[in-house]
């Protein structure tokens, strides 16, 4: 078993980036059924692993769980919890990159550091209404009249970050993925109609001066940082793993938050009527609820709130749920 984990967590990587943010939601799911061990262990993933036989793109990531579920009889349940959750977060923070790359690449990449000399490129790019950021750098989102994109970074790293947009979502990443590129000086400005997705793998930092939609998603996988603002949505889903830190600001009915390892979720300023919070490790949560709160720990985790909600608990291990006073 052990030694097929590293062959899972690759068959993943070949998945969409949010197989691996659903595998994390519904190991918190299981955490809240742990009451009936027995069925909530062979229920809690089925819906997303049905979803996923049924999605051509996304086969690799079913094959994961059947090889894995296999196994699951012979192993207790923390230990398999512990290892999916590893695996879920590994191909997670995998780079969102050019389709046509093998998985493989990434064993035997190539190095690239900047020459010093930095110029700035304006790109132009089909309509979008999410972005991801898959390489180190700072990437500044602005809603306005049109699309665009602004690079700055090293001459010579220049041709090597492609901008394009994939239904409906701006990709900023490497144009090879078997390539390591040093662009700790990039910056990128990124103007669009409206957006209501920015997702994180790696180191990056993506910020938004405002996003709008029904539904709002923020994905955080590695140490990266996301500062979502001015945020008005009917849902909003924030979903990390690693040590990154999320920052959410605005106004929603409903917010769904999980944290899976060290990071961090501040949603304090995300003004909501209902929350569901959990958290998996020793990351710390964030939020303000009116109505209620559904808090779930699975380590040493904290969530603290603001607002006066009626709260539903539940702690497996060291970790602490708390109030913090009205909302801010």
């Amino acid at each position: 078993m052990l030694f097929s984990l590293p062959c899972l967590m690759v068959m993943i990587s070949m998945g969409h980036f949010h197989w691996g943010t659903r595998i994390i939601h519904y190991l918190d799911d299981d955490d809240r059924t742990a009451a009936a061990p027995e069925q909530s262990q062979q229920s809690a993933f089925c819906p997303a692993f049905r979803a996923l036989r049924r999605t051509p793109d996304a086969a690799p990531a079913w094959l994961f769980y059947h090889a894995l579920s296999n196994r699951r009889q012979a192993m207790p349940s923390k230990v398999f919890k512990k290892l999916t959750l590893a695996a879920a977060a590994a191909a997670l923070l995998l780079p969102l990159v050019a389709p046509h790359a093998s998985p493989l690449d990434w064993f035997s990449g190539e190095r690239v550091k900047g020459s010093g000399n930095v110029v700035k490129e304006n790109r132009q790019v089909a309509a979008f209404h999410g972005v991801a950021l898959s390489v180190p750098g700072h990437v500044e989102v602005h809603t306005g009249a049109g699309e665009g994109v602004t690079v700055e970074v090293d001459d010579n790293v220049l041709p090597l970050i492609e901008t394009v947009v994939e239904n409906g979502v701006l990709k900023i990443r490497p144009v090879k993925r078997n390539q390591s590129v040093d662009v700790r000086g990039l910056k990128v400005v990124v103007q669009a109609r409206e957006i209501d997705s920015l997702a994180v793998a790696g180191s990056g930092k993506l910020s938004a001066s405002r996003l709008r939609g029904d539904r709002v998603n923020l994905e955080l996988a590695g140490s990266g940082t996301i500062d979502a603002g001015q945020i008005e949505a009917r849902a909003v889903s924030v979903a990390g793993a690693g040590s990154g830190k999320i920052t959410a600001v605005g106004t929603a009915d409903t917010v769904k938050v999980s944290i899976a390892g060290s990071g961090k979720a501040d949603a304090s300023q995300l003004q909501a009527k209902k929350v569901e919070a959990s958290v998996s490790g020793s990351g710390q949560v964030l939020v303000t609820a009116t109505q209620s709160l559904a808090a779930a720990i699975t380590g040493s985790g904290n969530i603290a709130y603001h607002g006066d909600p009626q709260v539903s608990r539940a702690v497996t291990g060291s970790g602490t749920i708390r109030r913090l006073g009205d909302a801010p």
